[in-house]
C-alpha cells in the first residue's frame, strides 16, 4: 500500500520523521510543485495501515497535512513493479521452440 501525503514541513525532517515509524518501508519527496508543502510518496510495509500513525507524527511536529490519499497497487501495479526492478531472465541467444525447421532454415542462411 502507498500514501501520497502533501506536508507543509522541511522536507528533510518530514522524511527523518516518516522513517521513525517501523510500518513505513520506503519514503520518497516529489519534484517540487505549485501547490503549498511537498507531496510524499510513503510505501507502507505490507499488512500495515500507517495513516493514523502518520498523521499524529505530522501534528507533533507541528506540520499541517494538507493531502492524503492511499492508494492500493493492482494486479497490474504489481505485475509493472516486478519487471521494472527484476531482470525477467531473457538472454540475446534466447530461440523460440515453436517452429524448430525456421532455426535451421535462418541458421544455414
Amino acid at each position: 500500500r502507498r500514501v501520497f501525503v502533501r506536508v507543509d514541513g522541511p522536507p528533510t525532517e518530514v522524511i527523518a520523521r516518516l522513517h521513525d515509524d517501523p510500518g513505513v518501508a520506503g519514503v520518497s519527496v516529489t519534484p517540487q510543485d505549485d501547490e503549498q508543502g511537498r507531496l510524499f510518496e510513503v510505501q507502507a510495509r505490507e499488512d500495515a495501515d500507517i495513516r493514523r500513525d502518520l498523521f499524529f507524527a505530522m501534528a507533533d511536529a507541528s506540520w499541517p497535512i494538507l493531502e492524503l490519499k492511499s492508494h492500493d497497487m493492482s494486479l497490474e501495479d504489481v505485475f509493472l513493479e516486478l519487471v521494472t526492478e527484476e531482470d525477467i531472465g531473457l538472454e540475446s541467444s534466447w530461440r523460440s521452440t515453436a517452429n524448430p525447421e525456421a532455426e535451421e532454415v535462418n541458421g544455414s542462411e
